[in-house]
């Protein structure tokens, strides 16, 4: 099936075939706000709260039911930009339980939580202010599960807790450590430098058979439904490469020597400034 087909294909058929759950690592969020103009902090974080629930509604379009995103990242929380991490904790507080949030999650029939912020008490009230907003036991079309941590090694405070207790499965595990029945993560949408932490993929949701990743080098959000297709065809079908005889698999590489043959590396970029940006001119 080319990409073109699997486009034309129903929505609950293309649904069939992605995971239920993902991480969404936006990054480079400002750079995106100044490209458009914005540089006001308030108007930042008003258009960013816009720009995410544009993304989180492509993707839950496709089937989606649940996505961990994060708020705040250790990168974030040690930020020596003037005034920034002084407000940090106000912006996404406000932000997550406005008025105007509430009423857009609702009306879609999302929800929103917040998970893993043990070490962040600031936002304990946020988290006891969206259960009561959002019913655990309700049926949503998504469920945004809203991270933060100011280190990377805080989201492992009571791993070995849960690990010492005789679990059956990684539902279990999962359920345990963050109290949310989140199907393990198979689909990994991130920005910039190909690079993961726990801070954005905290410890036990990965799948244990794999989780497929994307980088995006446009700076922001995903705004373009295309984009978004190209992802999930990718995922569907481009990598499925696995076949049960390789008797004459390998020597099929001969087939394309010169394209194989280039010494093109992912991961390594180019300087843009302050900015990193993949280098594919090696050869």
């Amino acid at each position: 099936m080319n990409f073109s087909e699997f486009c034309s294909l129903p929505r609950e058929e293309i649904a069939k075939q992605i995971p239920s759950s993902m991480i969404f690592a936006a990054g480079g969020t400002r750079r995106a706000a100044a490209l458009v103009g914005i540089r006001d902090q308030d108007k930042y974080v008003k258009w960013s709260a816009e720009q995410l629930l544009v993304s989180f509604g492509l993707f839950a379009k496709y089937g989606i039911r649940h996505i961990i995103t994060h708020a705040i990242v250790p990168s974030q929380w040690n930020e020596t930009t003037p005034g920034y991490r002084e407000n940090l904790i106000g912006w996404i507080s406000g932000t997550l339980i406005s008025e105007e949030t509430l009423a857009a999650y609702k009306q879609r029939n999302w929800r929103e939580t917040m998970i893993g912020i043990e070490s962040i008490p600031e936002f304990k009230p946020v988290a006891k202010t969206l259960k009561k907003a959002f019913s655990p036991k309700a049926k949503y079309n998504l469920t945004v599960h809203y991270v933060a941590t100011p280190t990377h090694e805080a989201h492992w405070d009571g791993i070995s807790r849960v690990l010492g207790k005789k679990w059956k499965t990684q539902d279990d595990l999962i359920l345990a450590k963050y109290g949310e029945a989140i199907p393990p993560i198979r689909l990994y949408i991130g920005y910039g430098k190909p690079v993961m932490s726990a801070a954005v993929c905290p410890p036990l949701l990965e799948a244990f058979d794999g989780m497929h990743c994307y980088w995006l080098q446009k700076p922001g959000f995903v705004t373009n439904e295309k984009s978004v297709l190209k992802i999930l065809y990718d995922y569907a079908y481009t990598r499925r490469t696995w076949i049960q005889d390789k008797s004459e698999r390998t020597a099929k590489v001969l087939n394309f020597r010169e394209v194989i043959s280039r010494d093109n590396i992912l991961g390594v970029g180019v300087r843009l400034g302050p900015f990193w940006y993949p280098d594919d001119q090696l050869d």
